[in-house]
Order: C-alpha cells, then structure tokens, then sequence
C-alpha cells in the first residue's frame, strides 16, 4: 500500500499548465510596422532588423530566445508608448521598414521565373551562410546519424519518451538496443524537466518554479549528464516526448 504523500507536498503543489499562449497586446499606430516585421522571417538574417527587437527590450529579447513574436507578447503598454514617442527609436524603427520594402518590391531573379516549377517553392532564401564548419568535423556526426539510421530500421526501434503525474514524470530511455533505463523525478525537477521541452535558460526555469536558480542550474546539469537533456550557449532542451503529445 502507497503511504500519502506529506501535506505540504499535496496542498503547496505548483500546477502545471496544459498550454500556454502568447496574447499580444495591441501596438500602438505608431508602431504597427514592428508587427510586420516581426511577422517577416528576413528577421533572422537581418542584423538592422534584430538591433531594432532588441532595442525594444533587451531583456525580453533575450528571455524569448530572439523570437519576436514572442517578444511584442511580454513587452508593457508603458513601453510601447514610451518608444513610440522615442524620436531615435521611430527613426530607427522606419528606416529598417523601408528596408524591408526595398526587399519585398525589388524585381529579384527568383520573381521574373513565371512559369517556372520553381514557383512552387513556398519560401526561397537567397542567403549563404558563413563560417560553417568544416566537412571533417562532422564525422562522428554523420557516424552518429548512420548508426541511427540503422537502428530505426529494426524491429525495437529506439525511443525516449516520458509519461507524466501531478509532481512526478518519468522518462523511458531506450536508445540502447540492449537496455531499457527508466528515471524518475519530483517536484522541481520534474516540473524543470517538462519547462525545457520548449528551449529554457535557468533563470527562466527558476522564475516559472520561484525556485533558486542554483537548484535549478543543478537539476538542468544533471539532466545533461544522463543524456536527457542538451545543452549550448545556457540554453537547455529535454529531449524525451511526451507519451501523450496533447499534455
């Protein structure tokens, strides 16, 4: 027989959200151009166009991972208002939107193809990327994804998945044909654990938990260290789904 679960552990329980959704609030009529560029994926390539996002707010640029999108989503009214009566701010800010008018009028090779199966193309990007890495250093890489190939075409295919209960989750590895590892976790580092399913920082796990983020930092590590979670650059991402994908 399963004892119950200490008080504090049943009435002082953080609920988790089924979803969540960005609700942005109506910008200004000033700045209705930062919605168009922000809706615009030239953004991501675009240096002038970042600048501009993160002039909005640096660190909400930052906390959304330079999504802007998201960003217009967490920025006040006070702020909104503020830039728009921010003479530089509104320079800068029309500057970049002609730009991205120059970009979108301007005949462009891809444009005069009428008729051309290329037309069929949702998206096409007239940008080379620099400083790439170089072919040798991506053969374990290509090792790692060969030999994934060929497990995927056994009968047990790999998996890594997670199931979940008020407080609890547990995380069914079976990556390796030979061994099933199964782990389980509580509380914060549960609840970490499923926040990083969307790429997380420490310090906005920590805030979503009201935790410290020294034991939010040591969950996230510990998650690295048993292969469950990567990380690059502070940023953390779980790697198990969710059995049931509508959690």
């Amino acid at each position: 027989m399963t004892p119950d679960p200490p008080p504090d552990r049943v009435y002082g329980r953080r609920m988790q959200a089924l979803r969540s959704f960005t609700i942005r609030p109506k910008l200004p009529e000033e700045l209705a151009a930062l919605e168009d560029l922000a809706m615009n994926l030239r953004w991501s390539w675009d240096a002038q166009t970042r600048d501009l996002f993160r002039w909005v707010d640096p660190d909400a640029w930052d906390a959304t991972v330079h999504d802007p999108v998201r960003l217009l989503g967490l920025v006040s009214r006070e702020r909104l208002e503020s830039l728009a009566k921010d003479p530089a701010f509104m320079r800068f800010l029309g500057d970049v939107h002609d730009e991205l008018q120059r970009y979108l009028d301007a005949p462009l090779w891809f444009q005069a193809q009428d008729g051309s199966p290329l037309r069929k193309i949702a998206y096409f990007f007239t940008y080379t990327m620099g400083d790439v890495v170089p072919e040798e250093s991506l053969t374990d890489v290509n090792l790692g994804i060969e030999r994934w190939q060929k497990r995927w075409e056994l009968p047990k295919r790999p998996l890594l998945v997670y199931q979940r209960a008020p407080d609890w989750i547990q995380v069914v590895d079976q990556r390796d044909a030979e061994e099933t590892e199964v782990h389980s976790f509580q509380g914060i580092d549960a609840s970490a654990y499923e926040l990083c399913g969307d790429i997380g920082t420490p310090a906005r796990v920590a805030s979503e938990l009201d935790a410290a983020s020294a034991e939010v930092e040591s969950a996230l590590r510990k998650f690295c260290d048993l292969g469950l979670m990567i990380e690059e650059d502070g940023r953390y991402l779980s790697l198990a789904l969710p059995v049931n994908a509508n959690w």
